[in-house]
């Protein structure tokens, strides 16, 4: 199977697996369990605890300080691109002495308050949701998925690799990629029939993608154009993209998410 068709965990296990028939002596793994199940971080760890075993020193760089904590035998913690601290496993404690290194202050107040949602008004209605293959219809990728969002509320969707999440929410966003899907949708009570995604779009429905460098970028594009291009219409005037309105908009958005970024504006 080609590896553009496999999900992006598996891609991320090949990676593994291609880096390891180099019999290299230093292996460097960058966030390698990002977009793995359970059982296939385990599978990773373990066999990562058998290279070591075999005397080859792997670099495993991760924001899980769970993994950190469990497979590492020296701890290093970066901050702003400096180098901080550097102690053997022993000599750390927990989770949230990392977390303090990392952030350089006291991790008081780690989550913000949680505020009731006290809406009643559903932003989004989700009924008997069916997601069929289009080369095997007996193949069922979702189904009867029903749901709904209130004004305010942040819902939350689990499971495992090969669950189906991926492909609900990317079908929500009208990216069906040979699914056929029925089912009932709504936004702010009106019942919707995304044919693409720049008919959610336009209905004021974004989508963060789970695989960002290939669906999510336009790694050519300047920070700037990449911000821009979904709502460019927004900043166009008889087919001119008005700049300093769209650049005014833009630099707002990049203080808000507090990005540090060597430069957003192309040159």
């Amino acid at each position: 199977m080609p590896v553009k068709n496999l999900g992006v965990g598996k891609q991320q296990m090949v990676e593994i697996a291609k880096a390891l028939t180099l019999n290299a002596r230093i292996l460097i793994l960058d966030e390698p369990t990002s977009a793995l199940s359970g059982t296939d971080i385990k599978v990773l760890l373990d066999l990562l605890r058998t290279l070591r075993g075999n005397g080859i020193s792997c670099i495993y760089i991760s924001h899980k300080l769970d993994e950190v904590l469990d497979i590492s035998d020296t701890i290093s913690v970066l901050r702003d691109g400096k180098l901080i601290k550097t102690l053997s496993r022993r000599e750390v404690q927990d989770e949230e002495q990392i977390v303090e290194w990392m952030v350089g202050r006291a991790m008081t107040g780690r989550f913000p308050e949680k505020i009731p949602v006290t809406s009643k008004e559903h932003v989004l209605e989700v009924k008997n949701f069916t997601a069929v293959c289009f080369n095997n219809p007996e193949r069922k990728v979702f189904e009867d998925i029903s749901f709904y969002v209130r004004k305010g509320e942040i819902l939350g969707i689990a499971g495992l690799v090969g669950a189906g999440r991926t492909e609900l929410v990317n079908s929500l966003f009208g990216d069906f990629k040979g699914r056929m899907i029925s089912g009932e949708i709504r936004v702010a009570g009106e019942k919707v029939n995304f044919k693409h995604p720049s008919d959610a779009i336009c209905k004021g429905i974004g989508l963060c993608t789970e695989d960002r460098k290939t669906t999510g970028l336009i790694l050519d594009g300047s920070v700037a154009d990449n911000i821009l291009t979904v709502n460019i219409d927004s900043f166009t005037k008889h087919g001119f993209v008005q700049k300093e309105q769209a650049y005014h908009s833009i630099k707002t958005i990049v203080e808000k998410l507090q990005l540090r970024l060597p430069a957003w504006i192309p040159r």
